[in-house]
């Protein structure tokens, strides 16, 4: 009699409660595979910005480093190593370091943007405030979010909850990184799109700005073969609503040609730095 009670207890337990655990992966997983993504290149050629071109506007896209000539001064190791620590303290406190050699230790004249910063060693580090990076290049790219499951799906779009990264890649291809100060304040919230099975989504991209906040921002240097990649994370929910996840969707990289203004068949295109990527 205890035998067949505790049976049936241990049955009651684990057969209904396992059954719902996998409906709800089941569901959770056919939500995740239902959405594709692919990029698509409208445009295919683009013209390079003299503005945008060479060593040292990639050495401008690139604050936060030390700079490479404090391996060349004749100084010591302890001397570098202060004056590392210079750098770094005028780059945590958002502002680029120069440096310039002397003859001489440098006078010592602390704070302001400008000013030469507090090091005895005969190198003068020249404080700048950071400028925020140049509007990255316009491009004429969409991304197609494409519902490949069976039963529509609601995807959130344009809002903090949902992402675009895009990745540059070849000759002269930069990327920065993001600027806290140049985060904005508030939320944004996020549309909510309705994508029924076989159909699909666009989201338009003007430039190469993205990530989160759309505050990191790519840019080619030189002429050449880029490929262009994207990867779109956000939220996604079934038709039954009893699935919600956030979803990270990659595609396939397209080929862009770039180059030189002189090659262009007409006049260097310009728009407008508000343009930015719509997501």
């Amino acid at each position: 009699m205890r035998r067949s009670v505790l049976v049936a207890v241990v049955c009651l337990l684990t057969g209904p409660a396992g059954a719902l655990s996998g409906e709800d992966k089941s569901e959770r997983s056919s939500t995740r595979a239902a959405i594709e993504a692919r990029l698509v290149a409208n445009k295919n050629t683009y013209v390079l910005d003299p503005a945008h071109r060479g060593e040292a506007f990639r050495r401008r896209l690139a604050p936060g480093r030390v700079p490479a000539a404090i391996k060349k001064l004749p100084i010591s190791e302890d001397q570098r190593t202060q004056l590392q620590r210079q750098i770094k303290e005028i780059q945590a406190a958002g502002d680029d370091a120069r440096i310039i050699a002397t003859p001489a230790p440098a006078i010592t004249v602390a704070g302001r943007a400008g000013s030469v910063g507090r090091v005895n060693v005969p190198v003068l580090v020249i404080r700048r405030p950071r400028q925020p990076p140049p509007s990255p290049p316009a491009v004429e790219m969409t991304l197609e979010l494409h519902n490949a499951g069976d039963g529509e799906l609601t995807v959130s779009v344009g809002g903090d909850d949902s992402v675009l990264r895009l990745k540059l890649a070849g000759p002269g291809a930069v990327t920065t990184k993001p600027r806290k100060e140049d985060a904005a304040v508030g939320v944004r919230p996020g549309r909510q799109v309705t994508i029924a099975p076989g159909a699909k989504h666009v989201i338009p991209i003007k430039r190469l700005q993205h990530g989160e906040l759309e505050l990191v921002r790519s840019y080619w240097t030189e002429p050449g073969e880029y490929t262009v990649s994207a990867t779109y994370q956000t939220i996604v929910r079934s038709a039954s609503g009893s699935a919600t996840e956030t979803v990270k969707v990659k595609t396939s990289p397209v080929k862009i040609k770039v180059i030189e203004p002189a090659s262009a068949p007409g006049p260097l295109q310009t728009s407008s730095p508000a343009d930015g990527a719509a997501r």
